[in-house]
């Protein structure tokens, strides 16, 4: 009797939890995201795999797929209004599917997350709106303030006492970071290991991994929300003085964690030492729209995970990147790069203020730019004259070369750690007399960037 492969992608998750600045509802949504993983409980199939969307199930009988595939769409979109659910089966040949078997299935999903899906919450000109979401409108809430569906659930399920808006995250400057990290090449492995049979325990694995390396990092930190942890997925709202350390802790024992497991017994024949990662984090004013901050933090993500795939395609270093936002919505990185990332000088000359990614263990490290940021925390540091020095990169390189002389020749006879600073900048692949390297990138505004929204960490 044949069998059938399941599988299931859960779409929209992030729109889901990030649509409001009301931090209840964050967390609420969060909370009902993480019922819809225990909803996957199925006794007529062996569940592979459910983690961070992605569900894979094994059934014995195409009856018994069927009744799964018409029922968890139902339960998931009326749990969670916003959130839909693409679905695929594969008839399988063997007792357990192979690995061209399951990139079938990831084929058909594909084609099944390309299709659009109508929300049950459905907006007609004729109902009225509610004004945060401009959904429609469900009920009054305290306020007497329209509301919609998926707002109420969110408040409903947050049943934590939560403040209802990120103020109480926010450092003395008011800023916030937005934190996602995403495990690198999961895509490549997950054929592998259900080649071996042993998805199912990969999942488990990964999840109690995943979420020890966010319990060791967050150690300490009180500013702090997890939002999504689940699989190779992590999402938090922190207190933007504490973001470089928590992703820098955080990658760490990402790698440690999962090593952990796949170095011993059944793993440990795949060859697959451990898994890295990549995170990004966007910093921005507590106020400003938190939805566009993690959009943002996504894209500096795949940033990352693209420039760190071109060092190691099988096995990219984990790194991170941030930005600290000061417009408004954007379109894509590349536009802020060009935007505010970069200037050229009369002569033409172009010089790159993105230094990142910073990597957990190659050149330029996390923690070298870490250690130099903690440095330009001092008062003595030349942090203000930088950044007229950056400036003057806009005009000539004359003119530019004259203030980093001045700017050298005080800061030698006043910073007592002047010779120490250089000593970090050229672990960085720079130094205060070139403080832009061979490619035209310079650290200095990203290290500028980090002293004036944050205090240092000890």
């Amino acid at each position: 009797m044949s069998k059938y492969l399941y599988g299931a992608s859960i779409q929209g998750i992030q729109e889901f939890i990030f649509e409001t600045n009301k931090l209840k509802e964050v967390i609420g949504a969060s909370e009902l995201v993480k019922k819809i993983k225990e909803e996957v409980k199925c006794d007529d199939g062996d569940v592979l795999l459910n983690a961070a969307g992605n569900i894979k199930i094994l059934f014995n009988s195409k009856d018994e797929a069927k009744e799964f595939f018409k029922t968890l769409p139902k339960k998931v979109s009326q749990s969670a209004y916003g959130i839909t659910v693409s679905q695929a089966v594969v008839e399988i040949s063997g007792d357990y599917p192979d690995e061209a078997e399951f990139l079938e299935l990831e084929k058909r999903l594909k084609a099944k997350r390309n299709r659009p899906n109508i929300p049950l919450d459905y907006k007609l000109s004729i109902i009225d709106k509610a004004p945060k979401t401009a959904k429609s409108a469900y009920k009054k809430d305290k306020e007497d303030e329209y509301i919609d569906v998926a707002s109420k659930q969110k408040r409903d399920a947050a049943t934590k006492s939560e403040n209802d808006d990120f103020e109480k995250l926010a450092n003395s400057k008011n800023k916030i970071a937005v934190i996602h990290a995403d495990g690198n090449g999961l895509g490549v492995i997950v054929p592998v290991i259900a080649k071996a049979k042993l998805l199912k325990e990969f999942s488990e694995k990964l999840d109690k991994a995943t979420e020890t390396a966010y319990e060791k990092a967050s150690e300490g930190i009180e500013k702090i929300r997890k939002v999504i942890l689940g699989g190779d997925d992590l999402s938090v709202v922190i207190d933007a003085d504490y973001a470089l350390k928590f992703t820098r802790d955080f990658l760490e024992n990402f790698e440690k964690e999962t090593e952990k497991f796949l170095s011993k017994g059944k793993f440990a024949k795949l060859s697959i030492k451990k898994l890295t990662a990549c995170a990004g984090i966007a910093i921005s004013n507590v106020k400003y729209p938190v939805y566009y901050s993690y959009a943002l933090a996504e894209e500096l993500t795949s940033y990352a995970k693209k420039i760190s795939k071109s060092k190691d395609i099988k096995n990219p270093p984990s790194s991170l990147m941030f930005h600290n936002i000061q417009s408004g919505n954007f379109r894509d990185f590349d536009e802020i790069k060009q935007r505010e990332l970069s200037v050229t000088d009369e002569e033409g000359r172009e010089v790159n203020f993105c230094f990142a990614p910073y990597y957990l263990k190659e050149t330029p490290k996390i923690d070298d730019f870490i250690e130099i940021c903690k440095l330009f925390f001092e008062k003595e540091s030349p942090s203000a004259k930088f950044r007229e020095w950056l400036k003057s990169l806009a005009y000539s390189r004359n003119y530019s070369e004259i203030t980093l002389s001045r700017i050298n020749e005080i800061s030698a006879s006043k910073w007592k750690n002047y010779k120490t600073a250089d000593e970090v900048l050229q672990k960085l692949g720079v130094s205060f007399e070139k403080p832009v390297n061979e490619e035209g990138n310079t650290p200095m505004y990203e290290i500028i960037e980090i002293v004036s929204n944050t205090k240092a960490v000890k």
